[in-house]
Order: C-alpha cells, then sequence, then structure tokens
C-alpha cells in the first residue's frame, strides 16, 4: 500500500469462464470490516471493461473516510491495470 502497510486478501470464488473473482480482506490497515470484492473483465470492442464492485462496513472511521480509502484502493489499483 502507499504509504506503507500489507492487505491480506483470501479467494473466495473464481470463475474463469466468466472472467471474474470475488475476494475478501483478511487484514489490513484499511478503515473496514466485512470486506468482499468482486473484479470481472467484459469484451468492450478491441479493448476491454473492468467492473470491481465492493461491500464492507465502515470500522474505525466515518462512511465517508472508508469510501475514500476504499476509492483509492480502487484507483491505484485501476490505474496498475492500464498502465500494464
Amino acid at each position: 500500500m502507499k504509504g506503507g502497510g500489507t492487505i491480506v486478501e483470501a479467494l473466495v470464488k473464481m470463475d474463469a469462464a466468466g472472467r471474474s473473482y470475488t475476494y475478501s480482506i483478511v487484514s489490513g490497515p484499511l478503515p473496514v470490516a466485512n470486506y468482499t470484492s468482486t473484479i470481472s473483465v467484459a469484451a468492450d470492442g478491441a479493448g476491454s471493461t473492468v467492473t470491481w464492485l465492493g461491500k464492507y462496513d465502515a470500522n474505525g472511521a466515518s462512511d465517508a473516510d472508508s469510501m475514500k480509502a476504499i476509492d483509492g484502493v480502487y484507483d491505484s489499483g485501476l490505474k496498475a491495470l492500464t498502465a500494464n
């Protein structure tokens, strides 16, 4: 993570044919609990579209601050995907 810290995740479900997987956060510095997320990729013309949806409860921070932290993770992850 930017600024330090490690997130431990667990694979919950993988759907190779559907080009998606679901994971949960086991531990980490993010201000959330009960986090699960699904990332899927779909063909879109000559490229593809990535959809990344998550569910979580704020934990130790306001809903807005928790959302800001998770949005930052999503932004960084999607930028890393498009850079390659």
